[in-house]
């Protein structure tokens, strides 16, 4: 089984790819890292590259679940809304 786990961020996207042995013992890191989109970007282009960036993933991965962390509700001082960002990322599944 092939998993891909998300820690939703609107900066910073963070994701790993993970692969759960035939014997159900073991889980093998296939792949892990960030997305960082640039702060100066309006939020509807860092949403576009985060959701292209997952899409690939999704795409190239025979995957059988996604997981995203659970985020509280915040709303930062550029108004962005930390709740809205993680709805973002099930749109890909």
């Amino acid at each position: 089984m092939i998993i891909l786990g998300i820690n939703p961020g609107t900066a910073t996207t963070g994701y790993a790819l993970l692969k759960r042995t035939a014997d159900k013992k073991t889980i093998e890191i296939l792949d892990y890292g960030i997305i960082t989109t640039l702060l100066e970007q309006p939020i509807s282009q860092r949403f576009a590259q985060i959701y292209r960036e997952i899409s690939q993933w999704i795409k190239q991965s025979k995957l059988v679940s996604v997981t995203v962390e659970k985020v509280f509700y915040q709303e930062r001082k550029n108004g962005d809304v930390s709740g809205t960002n993680r709805r973002r990322r099930f749109i890909n599944c």
